[in-house]
């Protein structure tokens, strides 16, 4: 099926849909590749967009800048600025997908409405926590789920990525953690970012969960005489359940 034909064809089963949403025929072919050849297919989320030509321009012109002293600093190239940018560009693979018949719409959106949800939860000031987890799955993790040789199960894999919460929410509770204990660290005397900040949002859900994981496995090391071993927050914290879309 030529690319026309896919987006015709997309356009008679969703009805008509904003240029913007689709999938260049570039991002189609490179997808539909990967596909063909059972590699992951994954799509860089930062230069996954509906203008992809002119974000990869933007990001080359952005790789350097001038200092206040007329000289040149290299800068880091930008990922997704908002995660709005995450919602659109989810969106376009969405549908690129579908078009190359690798998955369903409604696979995906199971996935995504897993990662709104941990955006709903720690919202923008960790929103890059968030992305970067979905990055990780949608790079490495996916494999584990996808029945290997199927090219059409790809939905498949990801909506048993979307049952497998704790993986991203260890991510981000790991990040979470970090950044609040290196800023209490860093300020002397301050009272603890985990309950004095504004974006509390790790310890207002996982510390309740976290405080009865340890005293149970306090308690389950005494009465079995075996030293407790080290525990990783993201296993106390229960899996959240999924809730309405946040991508405008």
């Amino acid at each position: 099926m030529s690319y026309n034909e896919m987006i015709l064809q997309t356009k008679a089963v969703f009805g008509e849909l904003p240029d913007d949403v689709l999938p260049s025929l570039e991002q189609v072919i490179v997808l539909r590749s990967r596909v063909e050849d059972h590699a992951i297919p994954f799509a860089d989320f930062s230069v996954w967009t509906g203008k992809q030509r002119i974000r990869l321009r933007q990001m080359k012109l952005k790789r350097w800048t001038f200092g206040e002293d007329g000289t040149a600093e290299r800068i880091s190239a930008p990922s997704l600025t908002t995660f709005h940018d995450w919602c659109k560009s989810s969106t376009i693979y969405k549908y690129a997908l579908a078009m190359i018949g690798a998955s369903t719409i409604t696979d995906l959106e199971a996935y995504r409405a897993q990662i709104e949800h941990l955006y709903s939860i720690y919202g923008d000031h960790y929103g890059s926590f968030v992305t970067g987890a979905d990055e990780l799955l949608r790079s490495s993790r996916i494999s584990k789920f996808w029945p290997v040789g199927d090219k059409t199960k790809w939905g498949v894999a990801f909506r048993a990525a979307a049952a497998d919460y704790s993986f991203l929410n260890a991510q981000v509770n790991c990040n979470v953690f970090q950044v609040t204990r290196d800023n209490n660290t860093s300020q002397p005397g301050a009272k603890s970012s985990l309950h004095s900040t504004p974006h509390s949002t790790w310890w207002s859900n996982c510390g309740p969960q976290l405080t009865l994981g340890l005293r149970r496995l306090r308690e389950r090391a005494i009465s079995s005489a075996f030293p407790t071993k080290p525990v990783h927050l993201a296993i106390l914290v229960a899996p959240a359940l999924m809730v309405g879309s946040t991508c405008a």
